[in-house]
């Protein structure tokens, strides 16, 4: 018989040597090692509860648990090894569940206990993201590392969804917008805690590779990341082994030097080799699993009616980024491809480079798009002296900053603002920082980061 966690709170317990109610049944000790409750917390009615260890457990039933003999109910100081345990204070329910690819499942509703052994066999997840979704369950073998308020979890074989069919949790991402990444809150496996979030992207453009991240931006020394420290960057989340993987900036010199040349490939012009402004690079898009940038936003400043705003460029049409300038082909418009209308985070993805295998989405004719679309101011140079003069000098690293916090530099952050909680959002103290359905202000925002609950907010709107 399984019951749940709460289904033992409250239950009397019975020493069966005496025939006597030893007391009732307080709280659970868990060992996340051995994915077990331990021992029961017992409220014996004098100032100190006791605890009976779950191999004293004869049986559980609806009303009582029946132990061996009140003597097995002792204080905890008594009990070394279960003290030890308890210091921990492992409580499964209110976790956050975050999975090893870095998506967000929900919040431990429930866990349930296999009455017999005291194993943990199923964890009960409220899920995430959509309101009045039914709680779904998972086997307890897939925890992976549990920690204060998140529990790292093996993706399931299969999810619910929303049409109660199954589908699998395996993400199928490999691209994701720079954009996205910021605002990411940074998870240490080894703790299964939030130890950072990432604030800008360091971009060398010589190797066209994300190179690094920019932690915790604010009045002290900048912290990193090494971009080969990220074991996944999710949508959800960006995961590394330990916290001992973010360093101060000062100590990594050759991010240090990418980072201070602070070239920016937001909102850069688009130029033709010929000498054309024909647009701006909104947004690069990245290779998740190696950082390697695939293909720019680009944003035309004519738009031909009834086609979209934004597009995609591949490298492949791409002659130079510099500061603030991305230099492109003559027939960049042949390379042109349209940019999905929905799901675009974590989903669309440019034309593929050679080896580099990516759905190719719908490609726009080049008969569609013009051509020439605005001249660069005149000047007395020739042809030749005018290309050279929108080149830059020298190749030069590219570093997203979210220092304005522009909506398309901080989306995860300005994105909550205005917002309404859909639960209570309070400390692990018990302090409440707001109720439900109070909206999220910037001073919310401003407290949940001081506790590092940023992500716990962003699951936690609507």
């Amino acid at each position: 018989m399984a019951l749940s966690d709460k289904d033992f709170l409250g239950l009397e317990v019975v020493g069966l040597d005496e025939a006597a109610i030893v007391g009732t049944v307080q709280g659970l000790i868990v060992d996340d090692a051995a994915r077990a409750v331990v021992a029961l917390i017992i409220d014996t009615g004098a100032y100190q509860s006791r605890v009976v260890p779950y191999a004293a457990v004869q049986s559980v039933g609806d009303d009582a648990v029946v132990i061996s003999s009140a003597a097995e109910a002792t204080l905890i100081t008594e009990a070394p090894a279960l003290e030890k345990q308890a210091q921990r204070d492992i409580q499964l329910s209110g976790c956050l569940v975050l999975t090893e690819a870095g998506q967000v499942l929900g919040v431990i509703d429930d866990f349930f206990i296999d009455a017999a052994t005291g194993t943990i066999t199923e964890l009960e997840i409220e899920p995430a993201i959509g309101e009045g979704q039914e709680t779904f369950r998972v086997p307890a073998d897939i925890l992976l590392q549990v920690g204060d308020e998140i529990v790292i979890v093996r993706v399931p074989a299969s999810l619910p969804t929303p049409d109660s069919t199954t589908s699998s949790a395996t993400s199928s991402l490999r691209t994701i917008l720079d954009s996205d990444m910021i605002g990411l809150q940074i998870v240490a496996r080894d703790e299964a805690a939030i130890v950072g979030q990432v604030d800008a992207l360091i971009v060398d453009e010589q190797q066209l590779v994300l190179a690094g991240f920019l932690v915790n931006l604010g009045l002290y020394d900048p912290l990193v990341l090494p971009r080969e420290k990220a074991s996944v960057v999710g949508p959800d989340a960006l995961l590394v082994d330990s916290a001992a993987d973010i360093s101060p900036l000062s100590a990594n010199s050759p991010l240090e030097e990418l980072a201070s040349r602070r070239g920016m490939v937001a909102e850069s012009r688009a130029v033709t080799i010929s000498g054309r402004s024909v647009g701006r690079i909104s947004h690069l898009y990245i290779d998740a699993d190696d950082g390697s940038i695939l293909g720019l936003q680009f944003v035309p400043t004519v738009v031909p009616a009834g086609r979209p705003n934004s597009l995609l460029l591949p490298l492949s049409c791409v002659v130079k980024i510099g500061k603030g300038l991305a230099v492109v082909t003559d027939d960049y418009a042949s390379c042109l491809s349209t940019v999905p209308t929905t799901h675009q985070e974590h989903s669309a993805a440019p034309p593929s480079p050679p080896g580099v295998t990516l759905t190719v989405v719908e490609t726009t004719p080049a008969a569609e798009m013009p051509t020439q679309i605005a001249e660069i101011p005149d000047t007395d140079a020739g042809p030749t002296e005018a290309r050279e003069s929108i080149l830059p000098e020298e190749s030069q690293p590219v570093l997203e900053s979210t220092e304005a916090h522009t909506p398309a530099e901080g989306a995860s952050q300005h994105f909550l603002l205005g917002k309404h909680l859909m639960r209570r959002l309070e400390l692990p103290s018990g302090e409440v920082l707001a109720e439900a359905g109070d909206m999220v202000t910037a001073e919310l925002i401003r407290q949940v980061k001081e506790h590092n609950l940023l992500l716990v907010l962003s699951l936690n709107v609507e």
